[in-house]
């Protein structure tokens, strides 16, 4: 069966990489830590860096109830269920200095690098669809 997201494609395929699913639920997220985690209470989700854009993978807490400004129940996904697999050409993991070297203070908790297709289906200027079920 085909991966439905990032988290799934690596799943056993990287080591140092620890993926934890938040739940058994379909289409729930996972947590995905880096050779160890840095904080006991903080937040340990590494950077992406999509075809060289940095975006960060903290949790947005938008919803809020009385007792502790969090939603019971609820799944608060990181950037890893917004990527396709499908449109994954390579990705390169980085933790330590080679991370904080390229990408600063945000990349202490590490760095998942991901390459993606870029046309690579198109011939001569027409259209090519594939399609996977």
């Amino acid at each position: 069966a085909a991966n439905t997201d990032l988290a799934g494609a690596l799943q056993g395929k990287v080591s140092g990489v620890d993926i934890a699913p938040s739940s058994g639920m379909p289409g729930a997220s996972s947590k995905i830590t880096i050779r160890g985690s840095r904080s006991f209470t903080g937040d340990n989700t590494p950077l992406y860096v999509i075809d060289g854009m940095p975006i960060s993978s903290a949790a947005d807490v938008t919803t809020t109830d009385n007792a502790n400004g969090a939603a019971y129940g609820t799944d608060y996904a990181n950037r890893s269920v917004d990527i396709d697999p499908n449109d994954i050409e390579s990705i390169n993991i980085l933790k330590g200095q080679a991370a904080s070297a390229l990408y600063g203070m945000r990349a202490s908790n590490g760095v998942i690098v991901i390459t993606t297709k870029s046309g690579k289906g198109v011939a001569k200027g027409k259209p090519t669809i594939t399609f996977r079920s």
